[in-house]
């Protein structure tokens, strides 16, 4: 692995932290989770780390630097829908759900342009 994939890993890896504390102070108000700084970390690294996974990536490993990605972004997309939905419901505490409502359409978004991308290079891999 390259330094600039290792890179784009770990900013990734922070995107994905920043999104799931995003999730945890949605679901539980006591957490003390900035928001802002969250968004910020959230938004800029997972995007950030999935550009650099591909670019320093290897032409063969495409699949899984959008594969990985976009499978993390389905998982938080899934958690921050159900969570929004079962607090809109009544079925937990009330409280804002905004943001988890954000989080599910943003990661759901990315999820099917990364899911969908991933599909696409294996496609013209096994073409080769």
């Amino acid at each position: 692995m390259s330094a600039g994939a290792l890179v784009g890993a770990l900013l990734t890896l922070f995107g994905t932290l920043a999104g799931a504390a995003l999730i945890a102070g949605g679901l539980d108000a006591s957490l003390k989770v900035s928001n802002t700084e969250a968004w910020i970390v959230f938004l800029s690294c997972f995007s950030l780390g999935v550009v650099l996974l591909l670019i320093f990536g290897r032409m063969r490993h495409t699949a899984l630097a959008l594969g990985l990605p976009g499978g993390v972004a389905l998982i938080m997309g899934v958690v921050a829908g159900i969570a929004a939905l079962a607090k809109t419901l009544g079925m937990m505490p009330a409280g804002p759900t905004a943001s988890l409502w954000v989080v599910c359409g943003l990661t759901l978004t990315a999820a099917v342009v990364l899911l969908q991308g991933a599909a696409g290079a294996r496609s013209l891999h096994s073409a080769d």
